[in-house]
């Protein structure tokens, strides 16, 4: 009579059996990222660090020349003080108004046209501008926004004014350029965040009786806000920073941060204020940056509950 021995079957929390690992690599590498892997991302981190990191640690190195006599310089100088925040002025102005224009033509594209062939054209429309450079656009508001410009000729032919508005060598003309270099990429970011949603919710809130501001302040708005916070962020950065559309429409009556680095590094040669100031700038920057992180991990946390 023959006998059959079967082999006890492991419990049922024990675990797995390993297989041979067989050739193994050399060492593990941080992360779990093979050898393999870390050597195709090694251009693209050298690239980083020979093209950002180290020139952003010279600008921050040379700014502490002599010590922090030149941040004390800065920070106590009142032209300093009056540049800055006129930066952050003419920046803020002109982001709010982006976002606004931006949300109401996203808005307009994602919900009022039916079309796909209209969308498609009024996209294109959207960002052809982007293929021209931003010394051709700026250059052509100097013809639009001038005292014998197309603007001022509307402007007397209805009647709003006799000599027509100052709209070159302010604020006001630096603030309607950067929005139209501005625009299109505010547009497209809350663009993305509107074809996101989900239509049904909308149309859901409407069923239960909710007007359409409601259904707006409540449903629409809190669901594309991820969208608007990436456009505000992107205006932002690009207003703070913005060289060729204040020099070119403000014609030096209005100075910004990046003008002033400009002046101290080819005009006065003064590469320690300057680096000061671009790391003042820098700091602006990164403080929009987190800004934006802590409201969009607030809105997340908010969502989870």
């Amino acid at each position: 009579m023959s006998t059959t021995t079967r082999t006890p079957s492991p419990p049922a929390d024990a675990p797995p059996a390993t297989r041979p690992a067989g050739r193994r690599t050399a060492a593990a590498l941080a992360g779990g990222l093979s050898w393999r892997q870390w050597a195709l991302a090694a251009p693209a981190v050298l690239a980083t660090i020979l093209l950002f990191v180290a020139p952003l640690g010279q600008m921050v190195a040379a700014s502490f020349t002599g010590g922090a006599s030149a941040y004390r310089r800065v920070l106590t100088d009142g032209l300093y003080f009056d540049v800055t925040v006129t930066t952050l002025r003419v920046s803020l102005i002109a982001t709010a108004v982006t976002v606004v224009m931006g949300y109401a033509t996203a808005w307009c594209m994602a919900r009022c046209l039916r079309s796909a062939a209209v969308r498609r054209a009024l996209l294109l429309l959207l960002v052809t501008p982007l293929f021209i450079s931003a010394v051709v656009r700026s250059f052509a508001w100097l013809v639009l926004l001038g005292k014998e410009g197309l603007v001022n000729d509307v402007v007397r032919a209805l009647g709003l004014s006799r000599d027509g508005w100052s709209l070159l060598y302010n604020e006001t003309g630096v603030i309607i350029g950067l929005v139209y270099i501005l625009l299109p990429y505010t547009t497209l970011s809350i663009l993305v965040a509107f074809e996101a949603l989900d239509g049904r919710l909308e149309r859901a809130a409407a069923d239960l009786g909710a007007t359409a501001w409601r259904r707006f302040t409540t449903v629409t708005l809190p669901l594309t806000v991820p969208g608007v916070a990436s456009g505000a962020l992107m205006a932002f950065a690009m207003a703070v920073t913005g060289y060729v559309t204040p020099a070119v429409l403000s014609g030096g009556q209005v100075r910004v941060l990046s003008m002033l680095i400009y002046e101290q590094t080819l005009v006065t040669f003064d590469w320690v204020t300057a680096s000061v100031l671009a790391v003042l700038l820098l700091v602006l920057s990164l403080t929009a940056v987190v800004f934006y992180l802590r409201m969009l991990r607030r809105y997340s946390m908010e969502g989870a509950r």
